[in-house]
């Protein structure tokens, strides 16, 4: 009988050992968890993670870089590092862009990253650096609107055409390819069957860009238009 209720006794001890265990409650501190887990493969350690993604950055696997960095994140969002890894992940999608007839996702999560970044981290050692790339980001962003918009207009279809170029030069209006985007505007408008808008646009341009290689085209397109001889 004294047997059984020691059995008994260390069966109740087990069990609630493990729920504890199970709840949290009992066990070592985070920071041992951490090792003994990074230790099973499951990387929770700070130091580790943070060196783990700069290796994979510097190898240029730049998905699997950008993972371990949002990982961290997740796990230690006060880090005194976290403005640095923030900067890293918009570094990781900018690294991956490629000419805008390709994948877009790539600049516009490099754009959200490199935002985030200046909104969480205004003061961060890399802000004036990620304001340089959010212009570049941007540049690149109006080159799609006009690459599209140009597609459209060879293939006649005008008002698609125009949607993207008035993009350009409603969001992106201090791009350089601002500049072409209301020249083909025009030209947009003069196919679609729309001659004021066309002139108003092509008078525009002469006026906005008086040195721009297009400035002949313009001018004979707006002497077409306008029933006059060029201005020129």
């Amino acid at each position: 009988m004294e047997n059984m209720k020691k059995t008994q006794m260390i069966l109740m001890s087990v069990m609630a050992a493990g729920l504890l265990l199970a709840s949290g409650c009992a066990g070592p501190s985070a920071s041992v968890q951490d090792e003994e887990k990074e230790g099973l493969g499951y990387t929770f350690n700070a130091k580790a993670l943070l060196q783990k993604g700069d290796k994979l950055f510097e190898e240029k696997q730049y998905i699997e870089a950008g993972q371990e960095y949002r990982n961290f994140l997740d796990l230690h969002p006060a880090h005194e590092s976290a403005s640095y890894v923030q900067y890293r992940i918009g570094l990781c999608f900018f690294n991956q862009i490629q000419t805008v007839d390709r994948d877009m996702d790539p600049l516009y999560k490099s754009l959200e990253a490199f935002q985030t970044l200046l909104a969480v981290y205004p003061g961060a050692p890399n802000a004036a650096d990620a304001e340089a790339k959010i212009g570049i980001i941007r540049n690149k962003l109006a080159e799609r609107e006009f690459y599209v918009g140009r597609f459209y207009l060879h293939k006649k279809a005008y008002p698609a055409a125009i949607e993207r170029f008035n993009t350009v030069l409603r969001e992106y209006p201090d791009a350089p390819v601002a500049e072409k985007s209301l020249y083909h505007l025009g030209l947009a408008y003069e196919g679609f069957g729309e001659p004021h808008q066309a002139v108003e646009s092509l008078k525009n341009f002469l006026d906005r860009y008086p040195g721009s290689p297009y400035r002949m085209d313009a001018a004979e397109v707006l002497s077409h238009l306008k029933g006059t001889e060029s201005p020129l």
